[in-house]
């Protein structure tokens, strides 16, 4: 299927809705979109920007917007992470993408204002030292993939990979030097992955279904709650 450019006419273009939450949308999600760009053309209207459901290869082209509060990348094909500008992001949604690199991983820190992250569906998920070494790199981080974070967590990563970036110690090193060998996964698969053995195949469909229709940060942590504990999270959520 044919891959397409996000042009500053498809910027302009772009479907604006009001969020549950009250914040002004730009939704450019289902567009078959591979590379973030022209997003200077918002003209920093909006506090959330949908790219859901693409084809995004690389998170980069991010302008500094000062208005920018919630970036919703999930189910794209995201392996690579370019320059990021400094920004009051608040939230990052990054379900179900391909990082699979603490280097990777480590080129966001300039998002420095970050409280909200999601990275269920990636590879780095399953690495050791994966939930401590994001609650390091983003001292401001509230909860990860759904998950408050504690104190203690705080404390554990400040001693285990230093104060802050700038004087890590050599066991945030190891990581970030550490020899990237896993390939790509297709998106379709690591969506199916992120469900727990016991939903039956009827219900992954259900929490498929609503991942793609998803359009709010709340709905995608429901969603990605169900994902984790197994349970399909609908209007009328039923326990497996």
């Amino acid at each position: 299927m044919l891959s397409l450019k996000l042009t500053p006419t498809a910027v302009q273009n772009g479907l604006n809705v009001v969020s549950p939450e009250g914040l002004l949308t730009l939704s450019l999600r289902n567009r078959r979109i591979l590379y973030i760009e022209n997003l200077e053309f918002t003209n920093d209207a909006f506090s959330v920007i949908d790219l859901t459901n693409n084809e995004i290869v690389e998170l980069s082209g991010i302008p500094k917007l000062i208005n920018l509060e919630v970036l919703l990348l999930a189910n794209n094909n995201i392996s690579r992470v370019g320059l990021m500008a400094p920004c009051g992001l608040r939230s990052l949604l990054l379900m179900n993408n391909n990082l699979s690199s603490f280097s990777e991983i480590a080129k966001l820190r300039p998002l420095n204002s970050l409280e909200n992250v999601v990275m269920i569906g990636n590879k780095i998920t399953g690495e050791h030292h994966y939930r401590l070494f994001i609650i390091w790199l983003f001292p401001r981080l509230k909860t990860l993939d759904c998950q408050k974070v504690k104190p203690k967590e705080r404390t554990a990563a400040k001693e285990l990979f230093g104060p802050d970036f700038e004087t890590r110690l050599p066991a945030a090193d190891v990581l970030l030097n550490g020899e990237n060998t896993a390939k790509p996964v297709l998106k379709d698969v690591r969506l199916m992955e992120t469900t727990m053995r016991k939903l039956l195949p009827e219900e992954k469909a259900v929490l498929v279904k609503e991942l793609e229709k998803a359009t709010s940060m709340e709905e995608i942590e429901r969603i990605s709650k169900a994902l984790k504990e197994g349970y399909v999270g609908t209007s009328s959520t039923t326990q497996v």
